[in-house]
């Protein structure tokens, strides 16, 4: 794979660049393109703004679903990475339809606005792990062991990213682009506010609170920091011999059950904080770790931090947080 050097990358446009993953690639981003974030602000937190301005960003406030706005901010782009989405079980849970309308919709509405814009020769979407449904053994990128399950709305978002899916790799095909996905496995570090299992264990631990696991807390999950997932992005971004295709995104080599995960967190936080079960009859992943082959062979890709240096970054960030010093995750020693 030939890429460009760490020059000038054009204009890109990327959807829910206000959040977690969004703001983070900026800040990656920022010395090699010219960028415009798009982002509805929904779980709006006082400092992305600040955080935008501080990546040379221009943030957009508006709604993906919205066309004609996508159009506009996609004027003079030649690149777009979508990542607009609801995410989070809970969340999914509690607003299942919304989920969906904000994934195919916002998708539609995107691809649409892409027809309208000569300029656009590459698009590149965030899917989810959520795909492979109940277990995902470093499954291949085109291996799937059977339809999703129906019993759970949390599933109504692994099948809204599979159809988006489609809509894209089909989009590109039709028009001449370059599509590609990505298939991120259990993205962490400073800068995520989203209620995910890093987060609500770190917080609690710091808090000297008890840490929550499922049912023993058996379930197998291997953990990405947020650099390595933005050089995976990074470098699709400037490849210039690659064709559309599929990537899972992660780090096999941190995988660890939930409950060791709430040990080690417990340990370098330095915390007194007990680890309980609590037991939960919703559906549940036993079993997700990534097959990153095709990545690593096409792209290059391969993570370069481990769990133990990612936790210690990631809990230096939430102790500022948590004092009431929200800095960007790239204005400290937090391995950004």
């Amino acid at each position: 794979m030939n890429t460009d050097s760490k020059d000038h990358m054009g204009r890109i446009l990327i959807t829910g660049g206000a959040g977690f993953i969004g703001l983070s690639l900026a800040w990656h981003l920022r010395k090699s393109a010219d960028l415009i974030l798009l982002d509805s602000l929904r779980h709006r937190v006082d400092f992305q703004n600040q955080w935008a301005n501080s990546c040379g960003a221009k943030l957009v406030v508006g709604d993906v679903r919205d066309a004609d706005l996508v159009l506009r901010c996609l004027d003079g782009c030649n690149c777009v990475v979508h990542l607009a989405s609801l995410a989070g079980v809970d969340r999914v849970r509690t607003n299942p339809g919304e989920t969906s309308r904000t994934i195919l919709d916002g998708t539609k509405a995107l691809l649409d606005a892409c027809s309208k814009s000569p300029n656009i020769k590459r698009i590149v979407v965030a899917s989810t792990s959520e795909v492979y449904g109940i277990n995902a053994d470093r499954d291949d990128e085109y291996e799937f062991h059977g339809p999703l399950p129906d019993d759970d709305p949390r599933w109504i978002y692994a099948a809204s990213k599979l159809v988006a899916e489609r809509m894209v790799l089909n989009f590109g095909a039709e028009h001449g682009l370059d599509a590609f996905i990505v298939r991120p496995f259990n993205v962490y570090g400073p800068g995520q506010l989203g209620r995910g299992a890093v987060e609500t264990f770190v917080k609690r631990a710091l808090a000297a609170e008890p840490l929550e696991v499922f049912n023993g807390g058996e379930q197998v999950r291997a953990w990405c920091f947020i650099t390595d997932l933005l050089k995976g992005l990074e470098a699709i971004l400037l490849a210039r011999d690659l064709a559309s295709n599929i990537y899972n995104m992660g780090n096999p080599y941190a995988a660890l059950t939930t409950r060791q995960l709430a040990s080690k967190i417990v340990h370098l936080a330095q915390s007194k904080s007990t680890i309980r079960s609590r037991q939960e009859t919703l559906a549940e992943v036993q079993f997700r770790v990534p097959n990153i082959s095709r990545a690593e062979t096409e792209l290059g890709f391969g993570p370069a931090v481990d769990l133990e240096q990612g936790l210690i970054w990631t809990i230096a960030w939430y102790k500022h947080l948590l004092d009431g010093s929200p800095v960007a995750p790239w204005e400290g020693d937090f391995g950004l």
